[in-house]
């Protein structure tokens, strides 16, 4: 067995079902939730069981493809099997995945700046959040799955029980009347969501089969979709489709709500830190994601040595690729169609290509 192989193993099922859980949910907690319910109204919650079906048939192809390479990623398989076409579809999700880093690490920064460090310089909050991305990445994938299996466990089981603390605020009829402007609306509101359900994608990169399977990451899935769905719906209820859909962050806002006493009625504050760090994982792995991939089509260069620049390139991409909240929710209009190529088109030909037994 191969060093590269040996070092996979040590990531379990478990992390490795979390570290799904915590790529669906992240995207899109800070990411396409407002347009969503903009688009969908009082029916948006049905968005996200519709946007969760492409991402289950990604990972249905991406385990059937893995299956074929026990201990390996699939940068590995890519780079084996087919020397130049694979090395050219592997560049491009290591593209793929340093374009979702960027997009991460600007709408974290600007979420950090509009909700809790106003007056804070950005420059500020962009060199912290890439010191800790950075010195997480270069803790290895072991260390990384570690932290997102502990802080995603806390973040999800929190997110899971937040119904009950906004039990009194819930109002069924913000939910009605149902379908009034038909179905449309429901699809066009998944339209917007499944590229971000459908990061699920990274898995098998990071890990090979068995540890990737199609049980563990329809299981990571499924639990990332329960928490976006919860928290949709409780913004629903509690808030209306009408307020909600003028919130940045309607979750955020929702969370804010909850009052357990008189002195305790800033919930979202412990929230926030416990679900920091599993951001911060998030994109660690982006950068891990980078880094493997490009030591993988090209064995000259180094892991750990490409996750500082890779860093780096990150914050001056994130800033220059998105001005502003606004230009963001603009490049959401377009990111279904890069999540056609990436989480339904690529994983296929990867289907179709990559047979046990075939030499380039």
């Amino acid at each position: 067995m191969k060093k590269g192989a040996k070092r996979m193993e040590i990531i379990s099922q478990r992390q490795l079902i979390l570290i799904g859980t915590s790529f669906v949910l992240n995207a899109t907690l800070l990411g396409p939730l407002v347009q969503v319910i903009q688009k969908g109204g009082t029916d948006a919650w049905m968005s996200v069981p519709i946007a969760g079906l492409p991402a289950l048939v990604s990972v249905w192809m991406l385990a059937a493809t893995a299956r074929r390479f026990p201990d390996r990623d699939l940068f590995q398989a890519l780079a084996e099997r087919r020397p130049v076409a694979g090395r050219i579809v592997g560049l491009a999700f290591i593209a793929y995945f340093f374009f979702l880093l960027c997009r991460d690490f600007r709408m974290l920064v600007l979420f950090i700046n509009i909700t809790l460090l106003e007056f804070t310089p950005l420059f500020v909050v962009a060199v912290l959040i890439l010191v800790c991305t950075v010195y997480m990445a270069r803790g290895g994938v072991e260390v990384t799955a570690r932290v997102t299996e502990m802080w995603t466990f806390l973040f999800a089981a929190s997110v899971l029980f937040i119904p009950l603390l906004l039990a009194g605020d819930l109002r069924i009829h913000h939910l009605f009347p149902m379908l009034y402007d038909g179905f449309m609306p429901v699809l066009h509101g998944s339209w917007y969501l499944f590229p971000f359900v459908g990061e699920i994608v990274v898995l098998p990169f990071i890990a090979g089969f068995p540890t990737f399977g199609f049980k563990s990451g329809t299981r990571g899935l499924l639990l990332g979709i329960a928490c976006v769905f919860v928290l949709l719906a409780c913004s629903l209820l509690v808030l209306g489709a009408n307020v909600a859909s003028r919130f940045n962050f309607p979750a955020y806002e929702v969370v804010r709500l909850i009052q357990l006493t008189d002195f305790l009625d800033r919930l979202e504050l412990p929230l926030v830190a416990i679900w920091m760090p599993t951001m911060i994982a998030k994109m660690a792995f982006g950068l891990i994601l980078a880094g493997r991939g490009l030591s993988r089509m090209f064995p000259a260069l180094s892991e750990r040595e490409l996750i500082m620049p890779f860093g780096s390139l990150a914050v001056v991409f994130s800033f220059v690729l998105f001005r502003d909240l606004t230009e963001m929710l603009v490049v959401n209009r377009l990111l279904p169609f890069v999540g056609l190529v990436f989480q339904i088109g690529l994983p296929l030909v990867m289907l179709l290509a990559l047979r046990p037994g075939r030499q380039a």
